[in-house]
């Protein structure tokens, strides 16, 4: 999928970067929601035991993203002060057709600082307003 994504956004000369550890919350996020064989494949894939110590691992990770941003750094090439800036939007977009099960909602909350958004898929104006708040 991601080849897919990379190899549209070079055809059209379009600067694309892909974060493989927000590939591996995005699958994270999948996996918290799976069953059987998706599941297990999700988690062989992913390097893990249990939904458990993935969704452990991210809601350990989270907060250290807004620490982070709070550290003070160096001086930039305009000699001003300047910190490091990492942040995480982390959510999940479903066909408003379809519903989410409630401990499923709070596990996205918990442990990934995710939201379930649903959207009308057919509606892609729409579609992209709402990705594009929270993305550059």
């Amino acid at each position: 999928m991601a080849n897919q994504v990379l190899l549209k956004q070079i055809d059209k000369g379009s600067n694309f970067v892909l974060s493989p550890l927000s590939f591996h919350f995005m699958l994270s996020l999948i996996a918290s929601g799976s069953t059987g064989r998706t599941l297990k494949q999700l988690l062989s894939y992913l390097g893990s035991k249990s939904i458990g110590d993935l969704n452990f691992m991210s809601s350990q990770f989270i907060p250290l993203t807004s620490m982070m941003s709070n550290v003070k750094g160096g001086k930039n090439k305009n000699n001003q002060i300047s910190s490091p800036s990492i942040s995480f939007a982390n959510g999940l977009w479903i066909d408003r057709r379809f519903s989410l099960s409630p401990s499923y909602e709070r596990i996205l909350k918990a442990s990934y600082d995710a939201k379930a958004n649903e959207v009308d898929f057919a509606n892609k104006r729409k579609l992209n307003i709402l990705l594009g708040f929270k993305t550059n």
